[in-house]
């Protein structure tokens, strides 16, 4: 069995709230409707918290910003 990761950004003119609302209500269902033809086993998403620590995480390392979130498909 095959297990994909990846790693999720929004687009830039959707809001986090709009994004997750999204994702959520409609990605998530669409995949759960076409899971059979693609022989999907199991499908896990992981949003990304909001949280102050982000940032000093992010800060000394000077990484890009946070991914949106993680799809885990099996």
């Amino acid at each position: 069995m095959l297990k994909f990761v990846y790693c999720v950004r929004r687009r830039p003119d959707i809001s986090p709230a709009e994004f997750r609302k999204y994702w959520l209500e409609k990605h998530g269902p669409l995949v759960r409707k076409y899971a059979p033809a693609l022989r999907v086993k199991r499908y896990v998403q992981s949003h990304t918290l909001d949280t102050p620590l982000n940032d000093v995480a992010a800060g000394p390392r000077g990484t890009k910003a946070p991914h949106d979130g993680i799809t885990e498909l099996w």
